[in-house]
């Protein structure tokens, strides 16, 4: 036993690099190779939650045809949507325990659980209550995962590589999305079930390899370690110690402890963290406004109604298919090209081709005889967001958020989208095949909006973290020194009002005083913290 533990030990310093000299590095492993290594490691497990959401889209159809689950009409449908109902509670949980435990640590804690729910789904399919039930507990612990996927590539990597890295969750989902429709074309759904499992395993051992974020290792004060992480996985050369002394300046921490998860959310008040996180929010809302998942979980009923001259199947697995290659296609233009412009002309190109689709369903009715055109519609929506709007959103989104409320605000920006998806997803559900057009119609205003939206955003294109922090810093300050500038100068209209709170010495007893400070009725002291400065804002 303890030969196993002490070879899995040896294990984690190689990839952490941690004991070996400098001469052994240099002929072991890459640290730029092991960057790439860690983060595509962590990056891959969405593969194991894509499959978790698509699944319904395999097993709805075979258990309306074969009828060998005790499930009816209401019950399929509840169980197709029950996974998004509970991700809202779920990602405000993950993200806090993302915050408190790490990303890596939550997903050690997930997975075995997950791949768990598989099995016993099976040997449940004659209760319909512990079916849905279930699915709901997928659907939690999917939602605490998903955000763990996302944050941990970022925070592992350079910024010149963060773009390509970050794509990589996004692919992996994709790609679990594909294994689902070619799983449910080739084998029974029960077979489908004992395969999803096996996955899961060599994800836990990726895991078991990587090291922990450095982000994460200076939040709880690990210094030292988080250096040696770095070293790890950055190039020979480079600066670690800046890197390090900028993350400490930005996190405001000397040798304090980590905060915990009740500080973390007393942060989301601070004018620096609301800011992001209302805008990583609004950015992953109006994504799942462009009807994104809607059309991934009824690509086969879509084809089906539209009478396409191709099989179903055939169809969602091209679908399919072409979403994965789209999105590796977008992971290496991330890396050489802004955020911005691409998301942009994705949204665009997508909103075009979900307004053409809305109209076949619209001209079908009217008994149009082009059966081809769906498939080339959905496929070139599924080109530009896999392109584009997936990967891209989901990357600036956990980009724009301050490290200090990463995972909280990344709980709260999932829950928000996943309850776009929910009631997006019920829409869809209740809305007759007639009136399909008009869904369609209304997803390409959501791609437009997206447009309009990201225009206004900051362009985070090889941009440090930190620096991406500092704008929101700034921008909080500047919008806070306008309403302050307004109420001194109502104040100073008001000398009795300004004078009597002037006098009342004790409510500001704790703050520093100098000849410069001024003490209005609501006072603001700009407090120096090296490159960033804080305000104190005391009713």
């Amino acid at each position: 036993m303890d030969t196993k533990v002490e070879a899995k030990d040896k294990l984690q310093q190689v990839i952490t690099n941690q004991w070996m000299s400098d001469k052994d590095k240099k002929q072991f492993i890459s640290p730029v190779f092991r960057q790439i290594a860690s983060a595509v490691a962590v990056g891959s497990i969405g593969c194991v939650f894509g499959i978790v959401i698509a699944f319904s889209s395999v097993a709805l159809g075979n258990w309306k045809i074969e009828r060998d689950v005790s499930l009816n009409e209401d019950q399929i449908n509840w169980f197709a949507i029950v996974i998004q109902l509970v991700s809202i509670p779920g990602s405000v949980v993950g993200g806090g325990l993302v915050q408190h435990l790490g990303a890596r640590r939550l997903l050690i804690l997930i997975l075995p659980p997950l791949a768990l729910t598989w099995p016993i789904l099976l040997l449940s399919r004659s209760s319909p209550a512990a079916m849905i039930i279930l699915r709901a507990i997928q659907g939690l612990l999917t939602a605490g995962g998903s955000i763990c996927v996302y944050v941990y590539p970022c925070e592992v990597s350079e910024p010149k590589r963060r773009g390509l890295l970050g794509a990589v969750p996004e692919a992996a989902f994709s790609l679990g999305f594909f294994l689902t429709y070619i799983f449910g074309g080739v084998f029974h759904w029960t077979t489908v079930v004992l395969i999803i499992p096996c996955i899961s395993v060599p994800c836990m051992i990726f895991l078991l390899l990587v090291p922990e974020s450095p982000t994460k290792l200076i939040k709880q004060g690990k210094i030292e370690e988080a250096k040696r992480t770095l070293e790890s996985l950055r190039p020979h050369g480079y600066n670690v110690e800046m890197e390090v002394r900028e993350m400490q300046n930005i996190y405001s921490l000397t040798n304090s402890c980590e905060e915990t998860h009740c500080q973390s959310v007393q942060g989301l008040s601070k004018p620096n963290a609301l800011l992001p996180v209302a805008v990583s929010t609004t950015l992953l809302v109006l994504k799942e406004c462009t009807g994104q998942l809607v059309l991934a979980l009824f690509v086969v009923q879509i084809f089906q109604n539209a009478n396409a001259e191709i099989s179903p199947l055939h169809g969602s697995v091209i679908v399919g298919s072409v979403r994965f290659l789209s999105n590796v296609i977008g992971a290496f233009l991330l890396g050489c090209l802004p955020r911005k412009k691409i998301i942009i002309i994705a949204s665009l190109v997508a909103g075009l081709s979900v307004a053409l689709l809305g109209s076949h369903f619209y001209e079908h009715e009217n008994e149009n005889k082009v059966t081809w055109a769906p498939l080339l519609y959905f496929a070139v929506f599924t080109l530009a967001f896999g392109i584009g709007i997936g990967p891209t959103s989901y990357l600036m989104a956990t980009e724009l958020l301050p490290s200090s409320v990463r995972g909280t605000g990344s709980g709260i920006a999932g829950a928000a989208a996943f309850a776009a998806q929910f009631f997006i997803t019920l829409f869809a559900a209740k809305t007759s095949i007639s009136n399909l057009f008009i869904s369609f119609w209304a997803y390409g205003v959501g791609c437009l909006t997206l447009a309009t939206f990201v225009l206004l955003l900051p362009e985070t294109q090889e941009l440090t973290l930190q620096e991406v922090e500092a704008y929101w810093s700034k921008a909080a300050n500047n919008l806070y020194f306008t309403k302050s500038n307004n109420s001194i100068k109502e104040q100073n209209n008001n000398d009795e009002t300004a004078d009597s709170n002037v006098k009342d010495d004790s409510k500001f007893s704790h703050l520093p005083r100098s000849q410069d400070d001024r003490v209005y009725g609501k006072v603001i002291t700009m407090v120096d913290l090296g490159k960033k400065k804080e305000i104190v804002d005391i009713v």
